[in-house]
C-alpha cells in the first residue's frame, strides 16, 4: 500500500503539478514532478494521456504501460484515476504558458486511485473515526484523501449525499449540496489503531442524476457548492468543512 503524505497532496491538491524542488531534498533528484491525474486512453487521439488536477496541464507518457494494473480483475488495463511521479526529458522544464509535455513515468511510483459510486444506503454503513481528510474537485471528479488508523485490510470509504440536511427549495440561497464522508471498512469506534495511512479515493460526480438534483431544489444553471464533512473524526482532530464550488452543466 502506498503512502501519501497528506500535506504534500493538500499543495498538489490546489496547485497541481509539484515540483521535485518542492519535495523532500532526499528525493528531489530522481523526479521532476508529482500531480494527481486523470487517465485519458483515447486511441483516435493518439494513445493514452494525463490531464492534471489543479492546472490542466496534458502530460504525455512515453511509457503508459506503467499506469496498467498489475494483477486483479482489471489486470492489464489503465486506472481513470492516479497519482503519479514522472520526469520530464533532459534539457525540458515547466515553462509558464505551456500547456502539454512529454514524460516518464517512475513505474515504482504509480499508484491507482479507485473511482466509487456515491453510497445509496448510508442508513447501513458503519462510522469509524477519520483523523484528518482533504476535498477537491478536477476533471468532474470530487477526490478525497483520508487518513485513518487501522489494524488489517480492507480499508474503505464512502461518500453519501445527505439529503436530510439540504434546505427545503426556496430556501437554499448558496445551492447547497452537502455530502458525508465516512470510514467504513478497516477501523474501530476508538478511533486507534496500530497503524496510519491515507486513502485516495475518487467519485465521478457526473454520475449524480442532473434529474435528482433538481429534485433536491439545485439550480444546475448556476455553481452547486458541494460541502464535504466528515461522518466522525477523531477527538484530536480539528473538525473540518470543505466547500466547493462545481459546474454540473459545463
Amino acid at each position: 500500500m502506498k503512502v501519501l503524505k497528506i500535506y504534500v497532496v493538500a499543495l498538489v491538491a490546489v496547485v497541481g503539478v509539484l515540483f521535485g524542488s518542492c519535495m523532500s531534498s532526499n528525493d528531489s533528484g530522481s523526479y521532476d514532478g508529482a500531480a494527481f491525474v486523470t487517465v485519458n486512453d483515447d486511441y483516435w487521439m493518439g494513445g493514452v494521456t494525463l490531464t492534471t488536477d489543479g492546472d490542466n496541464l496534458t502530460l504525455i507518457p512515453s511509457n503508459p504501460s506503467a499506469l496498467k494494473y498489475k494483477a486483479g480483475p482489471n489486470v492489464g488495463q489503465y486506472p481513470k484515476r492516479a497519482y503519479v511521479y514522472f520526469k520530464l526529458p533532459d534539457g525540458v522544464k515547466f515553462t509558464s504558458g505551456v500547456k502539454e509535455y512529454n514524460v516518464t513515468l517512475l513505474e515504482d511510483l504509480v499508484m491507482d486511485i479507485p473511482v466509487s459510486g456515491l453510497n445509496q444506503r448510508p442508513d447501513t454503513l458503519n462510522n469509524y473515526p477519520i483523523i484528518d481528510y482533504l476535498a477537491w474537485t478536477s476533471q468532474g471528479y470530487l477526490t478525497t484523501l483520508t487518513n485513518v488508523y487501522y489494524n488489517s485490510s480492507p480499508l474503505d470509504v464512502q461518500l453519501y449525499i445527505d439529503t436530510n440536511n439540504i434546505p427545503a427549495p426556496g430556501e437554499n440561497r448558496d445551492n447547497l449540496l452537502p455530502m458525508v464522508l465516512k470510514y467504513t471498512t478497516g477501523g474501530n469506534e476508538s478511533g486507534s489503531g496500530s497503524y496510519t495511512t491515507n486513502l485516495a479515493t475518487s467519485w465521478r460526480l457526473t454520475d449524480i442524476s442532473p434529474w435528482e438534483l433538481e429534485e433536491m431544489g439545485l439550480n444546475l444553471s448556476d455553481s452547486v457548492l458541494i460541502q464535504v464533512t466528515a461522518g466522525k473524526q477523531a477527538e484530536s482532530s480539528t473538525p473540518k468543512v470543505f466547500k466547493l464550488k462545481y459546474k454540473f452543466n459545463n
